[in-house]
This record gives C-alpha cells, structure tokens and sequence, in this order.
C-alpha cells in the first residue's frame, strides 16, 4: 500500500470520527436542553436580554433557547448548516 492512500484513509476516518463524535455530542445536548437541563459538551455560551434566552454552541451545531418576556419557551436546534446569530 503506497503512503498516498494510507494518507487518504487516515484522513478519511479521522473526518469520519470527528462528525460520529459531533453528532454525538449535538444528539445528547439536544435531549438535555429539552428536558430542561443544561448541555454538557458546549463550549460558549451567550446570553440575551429578552428575557432569558441562551444560545449554546458545541463542535459543528448550535443550540439556542428562547425564553421571550411572555414566557413562551421555544428551543431551535441547528447542526453544521443554517446557524443563526440572534444577536
């Protein structure tokens, strides 16, 4: 086997295992945050002033948790595509 392929499929299965890692990752905050709970793998978090929202981000996903002033709790959740920025 020449060092170009064994190259490519080292590349290949460690691109692999980063996104199984993700998708982990984002599956068990995205159950935590509905139960109410805070998420375990986030690595900043932001706060807003309309009433208590959070926005949590995590390796390729983001979370965010609305809490508007009427009390109307809203969760998105969003992986690789489509992040919002709220701000």
């Amino acid at each position: 086997m020449s060092k170009i392929r064994k190259a490519v499929i080292i590349l290949f299965v460690s691109v692999l295992l980063v996104f199984v890692i993700s998708f982990s990752m984002y599956s068990i905050d995205s159950l935590r945050i509905r139960k109410n709970t805070n998420p375990l793998f986030t690595f900043y978090t932001a706060n807003l002033n309309d009433g208590g929202s959070k926005i949590y981000y995590g390796l390729f996903y983001q979370i965010i948790k609305w809490k508007p002033i009427d009390g109307q709790e809203k969760i998105e959740t969003h992986y690789i595509i489509n992040f919002k920025d709220p701000l």
